[in-house]
């Protein structure tokens, strides 16, 4: 992100008694944000007889300011279904204004909240259930929207 400010002063003859100093400047910037992983968890549901082992599966991802993370065991049996562990966390120099706000793609997640609260302001993570009614491999992505508030 890139900004540019223009100041504009009355001239040195307008102001009686003039003298040139430097002012430091203190810059709070607060904007929306969003971290998503863009390349996909890949997660298989077969039917549970056809399981022999399992192994674990993981995406970390981030942006500089949240670093998010997604963990299962793949397959996972698609009658009786798995968890996955997601989590966020404030990674950045700034800090997260209220909760962070979630979506996830496809419509294999069960129980996951749309919303929460990071913990003191940093680090957030649950589980919730993944399940398919049908076997195949699936794309898994995880969004996690925020406010994010940068201080100069």
């Amino acid at each position: 992100m890139e900004c540019n400010w223009e100041v504009e002063a009355p001239s040195e003859s307008e102001i009686d008694g003039f003298r040139e100093r430097t002012e430091p400047v203190k810059l709070r910037v607060s904007y929306e944000a969003s971290v998503e992983n863009r390349e996909a968890l890949k997660v298989s549901f077969q039917d549970i007889e056809d399981i022999e082992n399992t192994e674990t599966v993981s995406k970390s991802f981030g942006n500089g300011e949240v670093e998010a993370s997604m963990t299962t065991e793949s397959p996972v049996a698609a009658s009786s279904g798995n968890s996955v562990e997601l989590s966020a966390s404030n990674s950045g120099d700034g800090r997260i204004d209220g909760v962070y706000e979630f979506s996830y793609t496809p419509d294999v997640f069960e129980n996951c909240p749309e919303s929460d609260e990071p913990i003191g302001n940093n680090d957030w993570s649950t589980v919730c259930d993944l399940s398919s009614e049908s076997t195949g491999t699936r794309n898994l992505f995880f969004t996690v929207d925020y406010k994010y508030i940068k201080s100069k």
